[in-house]
């Protein structure tokens, strides 16, 4: 019966998780993944894995590339097919679905896929470039590659692809590279998965051998800007007491173990993972002044590390709880201990300044300037800045076209096994759309169009509608109604949610709400509204 197979799937994602935990790898994972091995209309499946496109294969090869180094000596130009998407802005550590109808791209990557399949120590992964598209007044392509434009100088983000989607059984990484050449050369599309690894500056136009290739101009020769993490000053004992920790008797108690008021438990539980980094990161500062000629209170306060306390100790704050709600969600998730070491991401700046980018409510235009941003200091610099602003009130989403106020950043949220509060997905004609969801908008500001449908869905167990703007009706996104009744309720799963393009909506930071929507679909309205599907 349905209930007895939603029991067995359920199960099964249970033990996927645990094994991921502990660092095992489950049998079948060798065989397909698990977005491919779920039905597409399976309300368990989580949308990161993209469960609306056809089965999953991975591509994954036992030859690791060797490391390049962030220093200028080895800097490394590569030719690179550049994709240009409009509308998508792509950070490191994210993941982009693609489906390509062009037969020169079908062609070019295809048969580095079978390549990759057949020989993976000739051909050790396959990347592109994804750029995001700048439209001139009149222009606006979508999931296009452009020619004939000077794109010398422009940033981007190299992806390599992780999976291939499939209605083949590719039982086995390596087969027949010459059926699979076949296969992708007759094709009519080529769907895979993608993540984004660093980013890259175009220098030129492609070498003469990659000229007579089937993508011609779309090759470029690029500069890879290796986004490295940064290595932790070591700690010498001879050194570990900085000057404002000597005079306290009980150092480890009150420091190192974060000691706060009396108060409630969340906040006392915030306040010790703070200063338990801000504690690390001055003890570290202290022994870099003792070995360097730069002094110590420009370690102290110029840092990486002191920039990402302090981005996280105002997203803590009461102001970010106000209105950051989504990002302090995360931050708890990414911190569940008092120890900020268990957290890579929190440890890293580098990765940790990304994060911000892709999961802050933010407009294109601020999104773009964070990626191009050359160096991690000036990008958490800015992201401090919009942390600062966005705190400080409940700032205004408004339509990109007209200025119709919409909804605010309090309602930015993550649906539950999404990637975060921005993520990337491909619709059947190939556009990519990157939405971001709010819990709430006001419906006296939007018009939906046509029936609920089902297929093909973002978000499994839920319908979508299209949305457009009441004032202009420009494209906004789309409304998301949940239809597996069965399928539990959460306050990331709710009855009812918008998934809005980034590229369709402004961010009006440091701002009060234009009009606060006094008018909201919530989880408890079914079809109260005459905007209600």
């Amino acid at each position: 019966t349905k209930k007895k197979q939603q029991r067995l799937i359920e199960h099964s994602r249970m033990e996927e998780d645990t094994n991921s935990l502990q660092g095992q790898v489950p049998e079948s994972s060798n065989n397909e993944t698990s977005a491919g091995a779920r039905n597409v209309d399976d309300p368990v499946a989580l949308p990161r894995d993209h469960a609306y496109l056809v089965t999953a294969h991975p591509l994954i090869s036992a030859y690791k590339p060797q490391k390049m180094s962030n220093s200028i000596s080895n800097r490394r130009f590569v030719d690179l097919p550049v994709l240009e998407l409009y509308g998508v802005v792509l950070f490191p550590g994210s993941t982009i679905p693609v489906k390509l109808r062009e037969q020169s791209w079908i062609e070019y990557l295809g048969r580095q896929i079978a390549i990759m399949r057949e020989l993976p120590h000739l051909q050790s992964e396959v990347r592109l470039g994804i750029l995001a598209y700048k439209p001139g007044p009149r222009e606006r392509r979508r999931g296009r590659a452009s020619s004939n434009r000077d794109l010398v100088g422009r940033i981007g983000t190299i992806a390599t692809i992780k999976y291939t989607h499939e209605r083949t059984d590719l039982r086995s990484n390596a087969i027949n590279s010459d059926n699979v050449w076949q296969r992708y050369q007759n094709g009519t599309e080529l769907v895979f998965t993608a993540v984004g690894t660093h980013r890259f500056r175009i220098v030129g136009p492609a070498s003469s051998s990659e000229q007579g290739s089937t993508l011609g101009d779309k090759i470029y020769e690029v500069e890879e800007l290796m986004d490295t993490p940064l290595p932790l000053p070591p700690i010498q004992r001879m050194f570990s007491t900085p000057p404002e920790y000597r005079e306290k008797d009980n150092l480890d108690d009150e420091a190192k173990m974060g000691e706060t008021k009396q108060g409630d438990d969340d906040e006392n539980d915030t306040g010790a993972q703070t200063n338990d980094r801000l504690y690390r990161h001055t003890v570290r500062a202290w022994c870099l002044a003792q070995i360097s000629p730069t002094p110590y209170f420009v370690h102290r306060n110029k840092s990486p590390w002191r920039l990402v306390s302090r981005v996280v100790k105002k997203i803590n704050a009461s102001g970010g709880r106000n209105h950051l709600p989504c990002l302090v969600d995360e931050v708890d998730a990414l911190s569940p201990s008092p120890s900020a070491s268990q957290s890579p991401t929190l440890s890293d700046p580098t990765k940790f300044s990304f994060w911000c980018a892709s999961n802050l409510p933010l407009s294109e235009s601020d999104r773009l300037a964070l990626l191009e941003t050359s160096s991690t200091y000036e990008r958490l610099l800015l992201v401090d800045q919009h942390v600062e602003e966005l705190s400080s009130t409940n700032s205004p989403i408004v339509c990109a076209r007209c200025d119709q106020s919409l909804s605010t950043v309090q309602n930015v949220f993550t649906v539950q096994g999404a990637e975060g509060t921005t993520s990337a997905y491909v619709n059947d004609h190939g556009y990519i759309h990157q939405i971001t969801t709010l819990r709430h908008v006001d419906v006296q500001s939007i018009v939906l169009e046509g029936v609920p449908h089902e297929e093909n869905s973002y978000f499994p167990g839920y319908s979508w509608t299209v949305c457009y703007c009441r004032s202009c009706l420009s494209l906004l996104g789309w409304m998301f109604r949940r239809v597996h009744h069965n399928m539990p309720l959460s306050r990331d799963r709710p009855n009812a949610f918008f998934g809005f393009q980034s590229s369709s909506v402004l961010v009006l930071e440091g701002r009060n709400p234009i009009s606060p929507p006094d008018h909201s679909v919530s989880d408890s309205d079914e079809g109260s509204t005459s905007s209600s599907p």
